[in-house]
């Protein structure tokens, strides 16, 4: 086959062969001026490198082009993965392209309303979960689209869509985004990539519309190489913030890549008569775990195997400090560019085989060279048989025939690189007499081995000399369920010295012992794994007990205890695992207790609890952890407190299947986003979220049921104690946070499902309202109290102050505090998204306010008895009648309800409303509704409005 000539090593000199050139003549558009991408085969694959290509090929056939647009489009995520966020939460196909092609135009450069109505769209959006629009008004694209046609219309330009989702035909773009359709005279061109064929196939037009392919193997072969050289920029965008390590990159890109081809080469790890993955075959973390120790995802060539610098690391705009950030940017560019998807089932015929890269390679055999275990290891030709094989995977044949093996060298790769091999997997080598063989004559031949993968074989206990590998970083026994016992170091037989015996697994990282069928370790197991980072206990479901020891590994990273019979942990278990960042105890159901010397491993960053049974305990408090980052707590249905208060690096919790949790208090963490299902567990009672100053949204819209004690507070420090069984409290610095309170939310309220008594406060954070709520009571009290007493200056400070504070005390007698509440005050930005919230309140206070004219254009207000307007600068109105109060009203009402709908307000305090004209016009009338019967108002106070000249109050 003639694609053995390119092998994958070729990185740096694919671009100067036959192969190459050849594909760039085919890529070249001829006479077709819309040309369209689907990629490689049924899965639509490298599509960006062969997007990359054809531009090249375009560019050097009928360029130079100015402007070149490149746009990538964000495809919706499907209904199952979307969760909250609806398509309506993604912008628009056409609105995408239109917006992209006028930024790369540089259009929206200077257009500051375009970006401020962006803003507030992609804001309601996101506030309320994708389930409103804007309160303000959408971009105006078809401006946009006319600026678009007058930049394009007399250049030659060329324009690269990628990731089409919907069809779109060509005239589409003409009307829709106003780019001009490409002709012989402007010398244009189109590139569109699509996800599949059947978009190509309903975007396209008949005769004039270019479809690249079909691809041959040398054709793939290209694009492999190509895909591996693009990825590696991605990764180190991904990884540093940009990509001047991309020759670091590229050439651990390229490693990583081959190491994972190792592991995918063998029918083995594929059920019989099943295309689906078995059991047997490698998960992401355990390859992100062997790509770590062969010091592939280092920052550096310098770097130890973990030695991931946290200073330099950032992805997605997270610190990254361990391995699993890294390599799962690399397996997400991989799987971006058809390099390796897992979990992996190979292929079974040639047109499966153009899915992925990975597919490819090892479907035609061009992945590693196949020797047999004589050729690399026999005795008489060890230096031959041993050199330059870095990688070796061995597999057992039937019964009597020679176990097999494949490698792979590295010496294309790295020429700084030892030649000694350093990584053996004999995963799932079923011969048990023929494994044991291998490993005792074999290992000591392998000095420098840093990964021994012995997963699912049937070893019954692992050999002595696997504890002589001083340079092993990891070993794995996973799915070796014939081992009863292990033995420690010093107990591991050989005649070794004892300095010697203190030195071996020394240097071990990363110990795999998930499914196991051990019930206990000897009490020193541990004890000389002073460097242990990760210890996977997973699925070990005969473990009653750890050994002392497990406190002694004070580098410890990533404990994983699961499935096991334990009863209880070591008390001080916690104590030396000062490093510990990832603790998870999961279907422990034996488990009595969870200790509290947690709380000593003061680097831990992650605790995930999950399947815990035990009666014996009923709280867990974790107060004021320094770095706990994430918490998840599932299926704990004996748990009926939970207090993480304090925790103020904690971003995520997770808190499922609690049936008896009654008290929950999140107060002075830096969560975001309080999952929907918290406020809705069934017997949650008390739910305390003080100190909450990061909160960006609530779940209002999923609310179900409702803690009888509540209190949310963006100011408290989660000490104070204002919140009672009552009513519940809020008190926020965004009206944003209430974008996601419903009409379905309105309605539950109005049936009395929850929320029939609430105190809400929205104001800025240097604002406190409570604050100037009690210095006017104390001013009050003050003035009762001097009035009282008669002193001889009483009449004096009263006739100085009689004008200013009566009529205040008056109105705060008159005007009451109702058991649905709203007060706020907003000073930076106007308080949009109370609509319903104000429509099911029954009292409101507005203090120090700047943006609102009207109270009206807030909400309808359709139960409010009490309200109460002071300092508002800004308002021209109180209220008034819209067609928004006639549009609302309900469809069953006919006109002559809707003519006697009247106000329920009976109070009503104005003070200080500089700018108020009216306090009641009729912006809207009509034939049914003319006026708000303000029928139920029996006091009206107004206060130093100098420019009001008129009431018009009807039916009072």
């Amino acid at each position: 086959m003639e694609t053995r000539a390119l092998h994958v090593s070729m990185l740096g000199g694919y671009n100067q062969t036959d192969e190459r050139r050849r594909l760039a003549d085919r890529l070249w558009p001829g006479s077709y001026y819309v040309n369209w991408n689907v990629g490689v085969g049924p899965a639509a694959s490298f599509v960006q490198a062969i997007t990359r290509l054809a531009v090249e090929a375009i560019s050097e056939g009928w360029g130079p082009y100015d402007p070149v647009m490149k746009v990538q489009l964000m495809k919706p995520p499907p209904p199952e993965e979307a969760g909250e966020i609806q398509e309506s939460f993604v912008m628009g196909l056409r609105q995408q392209l239109a917006a992209a092609v006028a930024e790369q135009l540089g259009l929206l450069n200077d257009d500051q309303e375009y970006r401020e109505r962006k803003e507030a769209y992609e804001e309601g959006r996101y506030f309320s979960w994708g389930s409103m629009e804007s309160y303000g008004t959408r971009p105006d694209y078809d401006n946009l689209r006319r600026r678009i046609n007058a930049t394009l219309s007399s250049n030659k330009y060329l324009l690269v869509v990628e990731n089409l989702y919907r069809p779109m035909q060509p005239i589409d773009f003409v009307y829709y985004v106003g780019i001009p359709l490409p002709a012989y005279w402007a010398g244009s061109r189109w590139l569109i990539s699509t996800v599949s064929q059947q978009v190509c196939d309903e975007s396209k037009s008949a005769r004039d519309d270019h479809v690249y392919g079909p691809f041959n193997d040398d054709d793939i072969m290209v694009l492999i190489l190509s895909s591996l050289h693009q990825s590696a920029k991605d990764i180190s965008k991904a990884v540093v913030g940009h990509d001047d390590d991309e020759e670091h990159w590229h050439r651990a890109a390229l490693r990583c890549f081959h190491y994972a081809l190792l592991h995918l080469l063998f029918p083995c790890e594929q059920d019989n008569n099943s295309n689906t993955t078995s059991h047997y075959a490698i998960t992401s973390e355990e390859l992100i775990r062997q790509w770590a120790a062969q010091g592939f995802l280092a920052t550096t060539s310098r770097c130890k195997p973990r030695a991931v610098q946290a200073a330099d690391i950032h992805i997605k705009g997270h610190h990254a400090n361990d391995i699993y950030q890294v390599g799962h940017a690399i397996l997400q560019a991989f799987s971006e560019y058809s390099l390796l998807k897992l979990p992996f089932s190979p292929a079974s015929k040639a047109s499966k085989a153009t899915e992925t890269a990975a597919h490819f390679l090892i479907y035609h055999h061009l992945v590693a060279s196949q020797l047999s275990e004589h050729e690399i290891f026999h005795e008489e030709e060890e230096e031959v048989g041993l050199k330059n094989k870095r990688w070796i995977r061995m597999t057992s044949k039937q019964q009597g025939m020679e176990n097999q093996a494949w490698h792979l060298s590295t010496q294309l790769l790295g020429k700084e690189e030892s030649n000694d091999p350093t990584t053996l997997i004999l995963r799932h080598f079923l011969h048990t007499s023929s494994l044991l063989n291998l490993i005792d004559n074999i290992l000591p031949k392998l000095p420098c081995l840093r990964v021994l993968d012995l997963s699912y074989t049937q070893l019954e206990s692992l050999p002595p000399t696997v504890w002589c590998l001083t340079s092993l970083i990891l070993l794995s026994l996973r799915g070796c369920r014939a081992i009863k016992s292990l033995h420690s170091v010093s107990n591991s037989g050989g005649s070794h010295p004892e300095n010697e015996k203190h030195r071996m697994m020394n240097n071990l990282l990363y110990l795999d012992l998930t499914l196991l069928s051990i019930n206990i370790f000897p009490n020193d197991f541990f004890q000389g794994m002073t460097k242990l980072e990760e210890l996977m206990l997973a699925g070990c479901s005969s473990l009653v007990e750890l050994p002392c020891s497990i406190s002694a590994l004070s580098s410890l990273l990533t404990l994983e205890v699961t499935g096991t019979k334990l009863t209880s942990l070591p008390s001080s278990m916690f104590a030396g695992m000062q490093k510990l960042q990832s603790l998870k105890l999961i279907d422990n159901k034996l488990l009595n207790s969870i200790p509290m010397s947690i709380l000593e491993a003061h680097g831990l960053k992650e605790l995930h609890i999950q399947g815990w049974h035990s009666r014996m305990q009923e709280e867990i408090k974790l107060d004021g952890h320094p770095t706990l980052n994430s918490f998840s707590l599932i299926n704990a249905p004996h748990i009926k407190r939970l207090s993480l208060q304090g925790c103020r690096k904690l971003e995520c919790v997770d808190l499922r299947d609690l049936g008896t949790l009654e008290d929950l208090d999140l107060s002075a963490t830096a969560i975001k986003e309080l999952p929907a299902n918290i406020p809705n567990l069934p017997q949650l009672r008390r739910l305390i979220l003080m100190g909450f100053p990061n909160q960006s949204r609530f779940p209002w819209h999923k609310l179900q049921r409702f803690p009888n004690v509540f209190c949310l507070d963006h100011y408290a420090e989660g000490h104070d104690n204002h919140y009672d069984n009552q009513v519940a409290r809020v008190y926020v610095k965004d009206s944003r946070l209430f974008y996601s309170f419903s009409e379905s939310t309105k309605e539950l309220v109005q049936e009395g499902e929850f929320l029939q008594s609430f105190y809400v406060q929205i104001a800025p954070s240097t604002v406190n309202i409570r604050k100037l709520e009690d210095e006017e009571d104390k001013l009050t009290s003050m003035l009762q109290e001097l009035a009282h007493k008669r002193s001889p200056y009483g009449d004096v400070y009263h006739r100085c102050i009689a004008l200013e504070f009566s009529v205040m005390h008056m109105a705060r007698s008159a005007i009451h505090q109702t058991a649905r509440h709203v007060h706020m005050s907003t000073i930076d930005k106007y308080p949009h998204g109370l609509k319903y919230l104000l429509e099911v309140a029954k009292s409101i206070y507005v203090i120090n306010d700047s943006f609102v004219d009207c109270l009206t254009n807030l909400s309808n207000l359709d139960e409010l008895e009490e309200c109460k307007l002071h300092f508002c600068h800004r308002m021209k109105h109180v209220f008034e009648t819209t067609y928004h109060m006639w549009r609302d009203l309900p469809n069953s009402w006919d006109s002559q309800h809707k003519s006697a709908w009247a106000s329920r307000l009976k109070s009503a305090w104005a003070s200080q409303l500089k700018s108020l004209i009216h306090f009641y016009i009729p912006a809207y009338t009509n034939s049914a509704i003319e006026a708000i019967g303000f029928t139920s108002l029996n006091h009206l106070h107004l206060e130093y409005c100098p420019r009001l000249t008129t009431l018009n109050i009807l039916f009072c």
